[in-house]
């Protein structure tokens, strides 16, 4: 236990400030995309005077059209993306040595990894979704006071594709494919790391990341059991296909074996 709990503080140690730079540099980019268009004002006829004349009005733009407007999915997606490559690359430059000193067996160490992997993309789409309601409250303020009501902040998540699938409130289904996509990109994280430090191509991770930069994910707002089981499988077939790489074909791969003779008792 004492040998899992050093790889993990060493993973961390590895990761974590490159996470949370990654984690502010997509607050940064998202709400600079996002205020400018929700303070923008546009004028409109809004009745007819007595005298026929026409009566303008200020109003702002849904916020449905903003988020649509600013592409903020595709900024999700290119968060996915990099924590893959921080998540790989980073894993990628460990000696299996690293192993050998821990007395941690090959698979233990890719089965670690994968945990730590699924928890950095769980932290990952927590802070999206923190973020989707700090966007949210930001819009209501904006709002003119006759327009806002209790119910304002809600409205507004269910009528934005991408914000309802950040934060699904009561679709149960988008929260389980959510945790499962994230645990899938996790996993295929860890066995794209393997496989960069045996010199070869994270196939399963690239893969992954492919299908949800060619679906859109996170900008379709889909809530229905159809459309969330689709994505539930995706994820399922590549987290199996990780976990499979990493534990049954893992003592196949040339140089791997049972560790060496743990080399330091106190670590």
């Amino acid at each position: 236990m004492r040998a899992c709990r050093s790889y993990l503080s060493l993973m961390a140690r590895s990761t974590l400030y490159k996470e949370l730079t990654l984690f502010v540099v997509m607050a940064v980019v998202e709400l600079a995309l996002f205020i400018p268009k929700m303070e923008k004002q546009f004028s409109g006829v809004v009745g007819i005077g007595e005298n026929g004349e026409e009566i303008y009005s200020m109003y702002s733009l849904p916020v449905d059209e903003i988020a649509e407007n600013t592409h903020l999915h595709w900024v999700w997606i290119a968060a996915l993306v990099l924590l893959s490559l921080i998540l790989i690359l980073t894993a990628g430059q460990w000696r299996d040595y690293t192993l050998d000193r821990l007395g941690i067996s090959r698979r233990q160490g890719n089965l670690l990894y994968g945990l730590y992997g699924t928890l950095s993309f769980l932290l990952l789409w927590a802070f999206q979704a923190a973020l989707v309601l700090v966007m949210c409250l930001l819009y209501r303020q904006n709002l003119p006071a006759e327009q806002v009501t209790e119910q304002t902040v809600l409205l507004s998540i269910y009528r934005t594709p991408f914000f309802f699938s950040m934060l699904p409130l009561a679709g149960w289904a988008r929260w389980v494919t959510n945790a499962c996509m994230m645990a899938a990109l996790g996993l295929c994280a860890a066995s794209g790391a393997r496989l960069r430090r045996l010199g070869r191509a994270p196939m399963a991770s690239i893969g992954l990341i492919l299908v949800l930069f060619w679906s859109g994910f996170g900008g379709t707002g889909v809530s229905n059991l159809d459309g969330d089981a689709g994505f539930f499988v995706v994820a399922f077939c590549f987290a199996a296909a990780a976990v499979a790489r990493m534990t049954v074909w893992d003592s196949e791969d040339n140089g791997e074996g049972e560790p060496y003779e743990r080399l330091d008792n106190q670590v």
